[in-house]
């Protein structure tokens, strides 16, 4: 294949590779899926790949189902009023909030696990993955997340994997994000690049931010290249995620004397 556009050649996986910076086995696994291939059957440890496969599918699949029902709770039910009052206050549009699907968790602390169960979903993923606790002494679960404004957190393919949480009320954490698990990693992972990939690549330009409310009010003010890290310094893997990107990074850090070290070392 050839642009005469551009004048760059290759072929389906070299497209999918600088359109998407995915990495080539990413690339195979997507196109295989799309083709109807089964290439876990190339694997020896098929019986393991394919029992792991599964528990993450289910895990993505959680988090899916959560992050609708966030939103619905912030924009449709009475629960989320002052939730999204805060936001509206912030200069959030109904656009914005849509856009990027926030959410509202109640305050309970069985709202997301009786929801789960009642679906036939397994509590054990679900807390494997973050979304809701287990209490040590008695084994029960309970919500992870509760009086929180939810941000949904994607992966490069647009699948929500974990969750961002500020509390509205008074209360510590201000900010509470999903652990680690077999699906999010924060390292690797940009706030909003699910959403920002497509302007970067046609802009070759990037705007990094500290947090998810810069990134959304960016995107307001029309800098719809806009990211954030996940609360950590600002990493080698997130770095490569740019490069494969962008050709110019703008760093947009507080002002303070800790924003500007942060900075400095991004």
């Amino acid at each position: 294949c050839h642009c005469f556009g551009c004048k760059a050649g290759g072929n389906v996986f070299y497209f999918l590779m600088e359109m998407e910076g995915w990495s080539f086995l990413e690339t195979v696994h997507y196109l295989g899926e799309k083709a109807g291939f089964d290439l876990s059957a190339y694997d020896k440890k098929h019986a393991a790949t394919t029992t792991k496969e599964n528990e993450t599918r289910e895990i993505i699949a959680i988090h899916e189902l959560m992050a609708k029902l966030y939103h619905h709770c912030l924009t449709k039910m009475s629960q989320g009023q002052k939730a999204l009052q805060y936001l509206k206050k912030r200069g959030m549009t109904d656009e914005v909030i849509e856009k990027f699907q926030l959410g509202y968790a109640p305050n309970s602390w069985d709202f997301a696990t009786t929801f789960l169960e009642r679906r036939g979903y397994s509590l054990e993923q679900a807390e494997k993955g973050g979304v809701i606790s287990k209490r040590q002494f008695d084994g029960k679960y309970f919500d992870r997340f509760r009086d929180r404004i939810m941000f949904p957190i994607h992966n490069l393919k647009g699948d929500a994997i974990g969750f961002g949480g500020r509390i509205v009320q008074h209360g510590e954490p201000k900010y509470l994000n999903s652990p680690e698990s077999a699906i999010f990693h924060k390292s690797k992972i940009l706030y909003g690049f699910h959403l920002a990939r497509a302007n970067i690549r046609k802009k070759r330009q990037a705007v990094l931010f500290e947090g998810y409310v810069d990134v959304i009010s960016a995107w307001q003010a029309g800098v719809d290249f806009s990211v954030a890290g996940l609360g950590t310094s600002f990493t080698e893997e997130q770095a490569k995620l740019l490069r494969r990107n962008a050709e110019s990074v703008v760093i947009c850090y507080d002002a303070d004397h800790a924003g500007i070290n942060a900075a400095l070392q991004a």
